[in-house]
């Protein structure tokens, strides 16, 4: 009977290690995967937040509208 839970305890921790092995790996490629498109990530966000900095220096109409001002080089104006 011990010599039975012996082996069954031996076995489930082979099976453990295994998994935690096939996780580790996993993780690992996971990891690799990601690093390759972490700055193209980066420049998408901060383009976003850009872009969502220059809305919010908008003021909204009273009918929905966004109002901004803005300057134009007078030579540039007739472009």
């Amino acid at each position: 009977a011990v010599d039975k839970m012996l082996t069954e305890n031996a076995q489930e921790l082979v099976d453990s290690r295994t998994v935690l092995l096939k996780n580790q790996d996993t993780r690992y490629r996971l990891c690799q995967m990601l690093a390759k498109h972490t700055e193209r990530w980066t420049w998408i966000v901060v383009r976003e937040k850009a872009i969502y900095h220059s809305l919010n220096q908008f003021k909204a109409d009273v009918s929905g509208m966004l109002r901004g001002e803005g300057w134009v080089i007078a030579e540039n104006l007739n472009d």
